[in-house]
């Protein structure tokens, strides 16, 4: 059962929230090269001798040392803009993402899932998950450094040199031109990570609860398409593998979850590629209602917590793996465990410490080995949805549970029922 309908819906939509963050983060750097291009401008009104500017001239009374500072605030600021605009988008990208997969696998499969949004903070932490071992955070701060150093450079230089105004103009033009293209290579790949990763989550999240979905490698199919030594896209064009399985890196081996998703920078650096979906099983109860929802509905009706950001189950973990069967506590006294062999999916910590109501009994209920006790801050409350048999049947449910350093996850119990 394909889901391709719905994955190029959501591609044009994601196309446009991209060019919309291009077009605000060039507006950006026009807005920095204009007001530096114009306080050179009044410098040269100033100072220039037979239409030069030279070194000698602004280094009395420390004018380029002022000029710099000058300099570094305008482009501070504007890479605070460019990185909230691109934030903005990752965010709005990972949310609608996930949340459009999940509406079309549930629609399709007519099955209840069980999916739940989860904080900002979690996706803010699939954002800044590395590429090629450095985060976005680090990978903007290191251009924003590059770009200032060459600017500064490039000034001085031209100064050395007795520039005229159309000379330092040119060099401020390409040094910021420099820069904005490498801003929208890196914007453009983080998107298309972000969505990859968001997609992925919600197929994973589906085959772990019960609709068995496969994933495949698609390349665009033209001469762009990466076919170097290290990396070749087009070996791996209509690779299929399991949702929660992992595609194999072509060549030389190695594995990666999606494609922009590798943890490889020579595979996910600029890559095009884009995985499509497919329902190969459906092992649960189906309802026939859930056909007829638009998203929208789906969003209010089916999406618990809809006003948060879904977390990805691909990202630093989080789910757990049932090994054993675990008690779980019902509010009508009957006996459930956790299915064995299962998994609890969409983990979240939702209190810490002192901000559990019962932190106190904890500690005083729960000893260590040695019979020392804990402290607050080794203390956490989770949630997440599982599997449990109950009344000899298998159910999903939101179960919340206690965990601490050196004690493990204790007192389960099933919160709500979601079939």
């Amino acid at each position: 059962m394909s889901l391709d309908k719905y994955e190029a819906e959501l591609r044009k939509a994601n196309e446009q929230r991209l060019k919309e963050a291009e077009q605000q983060i060039r507006r950006n750097f026009e807005i920095v090269l204009h007001d530096i291009i114009a306080e050179i401008g009044l410098l040269f009104a100033k100072l220039e001798t037979d239409g030069k500017l030279t070194y000698a001239d602004m280094a009395k009374y420390s004018r380029l040392r002022k000029q710099e500072r000058r300099i570094l605030e305008q482009v501070d600021q504007m890479s605070t803009k460019n990185q909230r605009a691109i934030r903005r988008l990752l965010r709005s990208s990972y949310s609608h993402s996930y949340e459009w997969m999940a509406w079309a696998i549930e629609r399709e499969s007519r099955a209840r899932l069980a999916y739940a949004a989860v904080p900002l903070d979690r996706v803010d932490e699939i954002i800044e998950e590395p590429i090629g071992g450095r985060a976005l955070k680090g990978r903007l701060s290191r251009l924003r450094k590059q770009t200032i150093d060459e600017l500064f450079r490039r000034i001085t230089a031209d100064l050395v040199e007795g520039s005229n105004l159309k000379k330092m103009t040119n060099s401020v033009k390409e040094v910021l031109n420099t820069s904005h293209f490498d801003t929208v290579r890196i914007v453009r790949t983080e998107a298309h990570r972000i969505q990859e990763a968001a997609t992925l989550a919600s197929a994973e999240h589906a085959t772990a609860q019960g609709v068995v979905m496969l994933k495949k490698w698609n390349s665009l199919h033209d001469q762009k398409v990466r076919h170097t030594a290290r990396a070749n896209h087009r070996l791996m064009d209509g690779q299929e593998v399991r949702a929660d399985e992992d595609f194999e890196l072509r060549p030389g081996g190695g594995k990666g979850k999606a494609p922009g998703n590798t943890g490889v920078a020579a595979h996910d650096i600029n890559c095009r590629c884009f995985a499509t979906y497919r329902i190969a099983e459906v092992q649960k109860k189906q309802y026939d209602e859930l056909a007829n929802l638009t998203f929208e509905e789906w969003r209010k009706t089916r999406l618990s917590n809809h006003d948060a950001v879904p977390r990805s189950l691909s990202a630093a973990a989080k789910k757990v793996f049932v090994k054993v069967p675990k008690s779980v506590r019902v509010s009508d006294g009957k006996n459930a465990v956790l299915k064995e062999g299962s998994y609890i999916t969409g983990v979240l910590s939702i209190a810490e410490g002192e901000k559990i109501r019962e932190v106190q009994r904890l500690i005083s209920s729960y000893p260590l080995q040695n019979g020392a006790l804990t402290s607050p801050k080794d203390w956490k409350k989770l949630r997440g949805t599982a599997t449990v048999i109950y009344d000899g049947k298998e159910r999903t449910a939101e179960i919340h549970w206690y965990e601490a350093t050196n004690i493990g996850k204790i007192e389960y119990k099933v919160k709500r029922w979601f079939d």
